[in-house]
């Protein structure tokens, strides 16, 4: 019941803080195995095929978007068969998504580059399941927003075990933590590394990003004995090493002309000692410019 009050607290949150109105999307011509009731689309889905909604996008070119979903399944986080992607023009970007057995909710951005897309989620072949998706909506960020935290649940207040800001199937090194001692809240994400030799990593939701500005990476962290890291945004690259007690670590960046307008944060767990990395309180924002 806490974790259903707060995800509807944060939907409304969200709606606020991004203060240009959401638009509902309406899926053309869903699959015979689904149904639509009191906003709700059921799948029941046989999992011997692919199947998708396809949400037509009505968008004004060279403006940013924020794409934001609920999904929840019978099998919970066990299921890894989810996919979205988003076709703007020739472009075509993908990014997973688990649900659990209660609503979670997923952040897409998008650039577009026209004024047409189609935004689809996918089931890939599986097992049978029962796949709901509700408050399907298409929000245009305003200018000032960009100097917002635009981290899906920065903070992992959600407690969400299916991890929605960092969607990537990796739960052998990357998992939801209640025990590590925290500054503020109850969870935040560990990566663990072990015994093997290659590097572990977190791979987040896809952020925007306008060339020419400079933007900020910040989050608390700590780790079981001293380890490296890496940070990665796309080409560009951040080395630090995290200490055993919580210290907020910041990486500024300018985004040259050229840089994809969408780009994934990856935090690679080096070196060849094995231990857990802590991390949380994630903020991504663009740094206001400076007086001229």
């Amino acid at each position: 019941m806490k974790r259903a009050v707060l995800q509807v607290v944060l939907l409304a949150v969200m709606a606020v803080s991004f203060g240009v109105s959401a638009e509902e999307l309406k899926a053309s011509r869903p699959p015979s195995v689904c149904s639509f009731a009191d906003g709700v689309y059921r799948f029941e889905f046989p999992g011997d095929r692919q199947l998708s909604l396809t949400f037509p996008l009505n968008l004004k070119q060279g403006e940013y978007y924020r794409i934001e979903f609920e999904v929840r399944c019978g099998r919970g986080i066990e299921a890894k068969n989810g996919i979205s992607s988003l076709q703007i023009g020739e472009t075509k970007r993908y990014q997973a998504f688990r649900a659990g057995k209660q609503w979670t909710h997923h952040v897409n951005y998008l650039y577009a580059e026209t004024e047409k897309g189609v935004f689809s989620l996918s089931l890939k072949p599986s097992a049978p399941d029962t796949v709901e998706f509700r408050n399907v909506r298409c929000t245009r960020i305003a200018d000032s927003d960009f100097r917002k935290n635009l981290f899906p649940d920065g903070g992992l207040e959600s407690a969400d075990p299916a991890l929605p800001a960092w969607p990537w199937p990796q739960e052998e090194f990357l998992s939801l933590s209640r025990d590590a001692g925290f500054l503020v809240g109850s969870c935040s994400l560990v990566l663990k590394k072990g015994t093997l030799r290659r590097a572990v990593y977190a791979l987040s939701s896809t952020l925007p990003v306008r060339p020419g500005k400079v933007y900020q990476i910040a989050f608390w962290g700590k780790a079981s004995r001293n380890m490296q890291v890496q940070l990665m945004f796309e080409s560009l690259k951040k080395e630090l090493v995290v200490s055993q007690e919580w210290s907020r670590v910041e990486w500024e960046f300018s985004v040259p002309a050229g840089f994809p307008r969408l780009g994934r944060l990856r935090i690679v767990h080096q070196g060849d000692v094995p231990g857990e990395v802590y991390l949380d309180d994630f903020v991504f924002r663009e740094k206001a410019d400076l007086p001229q």
